[in-house]
């Protein structure tokens, strides 16, 4: 059976970069909570407040809204309700048979990328709600 493997960007001090491979299992989509679907971002990205659902929508609208007339293909699994991470559990593993703590420096790596790419999205976001 294929170990299944995120493949991440490790950059090094000199300037140069490493493509790594770690261990990933599949979980359940924290998107879509395994739907395959959400509400287009576009319809509710800010949250509906009980005030503008009961002022703003009409019954049809909220019909449509709870029914799921308004959802997207999830965002983040593009539909496969799962999506990959990495799997601690491997790479803490001490067994011999699995893999070595020898990736854990990467791991720390890429968890740094993740949380970069966590903190971009939230300065765009803010970005976007200011108007720039």
């Amino acid at each position: 059976m294929p170990i299944t493997t995120i493949t991440t960007t490790k950059y090094h001090d000199d300037g140069s970069e490493e493509e790594v491979k770690l261990p990933a299992k599949f979980v359940l989509c924290d998107k879509c909570r395994g739907k395959g679907t959400h509400v287009n971002p576009n319809i509710d990205g800010h949250g509906i407040t009980q005030e503008e659902w009961e002022r703003d929508l009409s019954e049809e609208e909220k019909e449509s809204y709870l029914s799921g007339d308004y959802d997207v293909t999830c965002y983040k699994c593009n539909g496969e309700k799962v999506t990959k991470v990495v799997d601690e559990k491997a790479i803490n593993a001490v067994d011999e048979t699995a893999i070595t703590p020898a990736l854990k420096p990467l791991y720390d790596s890429y968890l740094e990328s993740e949380r970069e790419k966590v903190r971009e999205a939230r300065q765009a976001q803010r970005d976007f709600e200011m108007g720039y």
